[in-house]
């Protein structure tokens, strides 16, 4: 009879030790869980700040794109307007001298 009191006492001192730890468990992992959350939150609010860094550096880059295109046609204007005062002061080097 005294085993079955002693086993008695000891079942439900370890249901409710179980208890207790599976109580803190719980707590630990709900904790977990919300530290998680905020660190996905907080990884997502630089993820978007990246995206958005990277398309004002897209938008910057299209900028250099256009104006190197302008650049590029000025210089061949000038190339050419350099290329007909060239000739035009080779055609008056090379006119005769009049006496």
């Amino acid at each position: 009879m005294k085993s079955i009191i002693f086993l008695a006492c000891t079942t439900l001192f370890f249901s409710s030790s179980c208890n207790h730890i599976n109580q803190k468990i719980d707590d630990e992992l709900n904790q977990i869980q919300s530290k998680a959350d905020s660190i996905d939150s907080l990884v997502n609010k630089k993820v978007d700040q990246v995206k958005q860094i990277d398309s004002m550096i897209q938008k910057g880059t299209e900028h250099v794109k256009k104006i190197d295109t302008l650049v590029q046609k000025s210089q061949s204007q000038l190339d050419s307007l350099k290329r007909k005062g060239s000739q035009m002061i080779d055609k008056v080097k090379s006119a005769p001298s009049k006496p």
